[in-house]
């Protein structure tokens, strides 16, 4: 920490005590711009720092000391073991539970559509009428449904149709710099914290992932992955 920086925090504090003692506007706005400002001084401060460490002249080693704090470490302090009731007898063997889990995910919505009478519909290119059937019919069952009368009502002016609109690098940059720091990190473990930090630097391609998804009515596989944390609650 600069000495620059220590002795604005130490003015900040001094004004925050004067404050607590006398609770008057001219000296909440003292202490609101004195704080303001240190928290600016901070931010510059980080900034210049980690670009100071993670100039590749530094090497990888350099690079994976500074970041490294910011990752995550939510897989080495949960060391519980997840015990689950499967037909009536208790399983405790980790590997026996992950195919529980996967078997029960798997097959969730195995059973969804069978009193329709849609499960059996043949959707392949030979069978281009029985899919236009099985629509047709799906349509008619929902037309009165809530939602779709409420999107009929909204769309009832629109003549252009629906597209959609490939995003720019201002957009992208923006709501990147607006993520919740706090979140967990996904399967790839980048904390939304790293993410946010760098998002001048990742926006352009970032804004490009995702113009090629659109562009090629394409999602990348990667991103459908999903971790799932069974968490018990109490009745």
């Amino acid at each position: 920490m600069k000495g620059e920086l220590r002795r604005s925090i130490n003015h900040k504090n001094m004004l925050k005590r004067k404050f607590y003692r006398n609770r008057t506007r001219i000296n909440w706005e003292n202490y609101r711009r004195q704080r303001n400002c240190v928290t600016r001084m901070r931010k510059k401060s980080m900034s210049v720092y980690l670009r100071k460490k993670c100039n590749n002249e530094n090497g990888r080693n350099a690079f994976w000391e500074v970041v490294k704090p910011l990752i995550s470490d939510k897989v080495k302090g949960n060391q519980d073991r997840v015990l689950i009731c499967d037909n009536g007898s208790i399983v405790n063997n980790q590997e026996r539970v992950s195919n529980v889990f996967n078997d029960y995910f798997n097959n969730i919505v195995a059973d969804v559509g069978q009193d329709s009478g849609y499960n059996n519909v043949n959707v392949s290119e030979d069978h281009e009428s029985d899919f236009d059937v099985y629509l047709t019919n799906v349509l008619q069952e929902y037309e009165s449904h809530p939602s779709s009368v409420n999107i009929r009502r909204n769309i009832v002016n629109n003549t252009e149709g629906f597209s959609f609109n490939s995003v720019e690098l201002e957009e992208v940059e923006r709501k990147l710099r607006l993520l919740k720091i706090r979140k967990s990190p996904g399967c790839d473990n980048i904390p939304p914290k790293l993410i946010r930090a760098g998002s001048l630097a990742i926006s352009s391609t970032v804004t490009y992932l995702i113009n090629m998804c659109l562009s090629s009515s394409a999602f990348p596989s990667a991103l459908k992955k999903a971790e799932v944390s069974p968490i018990y609650k109490k009745r």
